[in-house]
């Protein structure tokens, strides 16, 4: 086998600095004065929070320590419990909804009770409105549930009865969106 022949003159740059060596002082230098800067702006902002952000915070616990200010604070804390609440309490929605299921699905109610967010209630078909009580009370239950303004809650009906007239009782509970859906 013969030997590839090594070529013995090779020039190297011998004095010069080459490239690659001038490229790396130049980021060493860069990278140097980068920490640096960042040292700078970090020392600035120190500055800034001892100067400017410590008294604001000083103030503001000092306004926290007002009473008025504690009481508006858990007002707006809890507003949305509160408004679910003095929805809850708007007696005229409920019986405007009342008098909807009545006049809209041929339903008759004899009385009602509101109490915990409960209507519990009897309805009736009336013969002299409905000729056909099946209907009425089945087009009730399946419409009303799939009603999205109603404000009531209809559970699955387990007891009736039927004579004349169907009757049955109804515990409607208030929808947590009942602000939103007035009648």
């Amino acid at each position: 086998m013969t030997e590839a022949p090594i070529n013995k003159n090779i020039k190297t740059s011998g004095g010069k600095i080459s490239f690659p060596l001038i490229f790396l002082v130049l980021i060493i230098i860069m990278t140097v004065w980068i920490y640096w800067y960042n040292s700078y702006i970090e020392s600035e902002n120190d500055n800034l929070e001892a100067d400017k952000i410590a008294p604001t915070v000083a103030k503001i616990n000092d306004i926290k320590k007002d009473n008025n200010i504690k009481v508006y604070s858990l007002i707006q804390d809890n507003k949305k419990i509160l408004n679910k609440l003095e929805s809850f309490s708007d007696i005229t929605n409920i019986i405007k909804w009342i008098s909807y299921i009545e006049n809209n699905y041929d339903l008759n109610l004899k009385w009602f009770n509101y109490s915990n967010w409960v209507v519990s209630t009897k309805a009736y078909t009336d013969p002299n409105r409905v000729s056909n009580w099946y209907r009425a009370t089945s087009y009730f239950i399946s419409k009303y549930r799939k009603d999205k303004k109603a404000i009531f809650k209809l559970p699955y009906i387990s007891k009736f009865s039927w004579s004349k007239n169907i009757a049955f009782n109804l515990k409607l509970e208030v929808k947590d969106n009942l602000i939103n859906n007035k009648k």
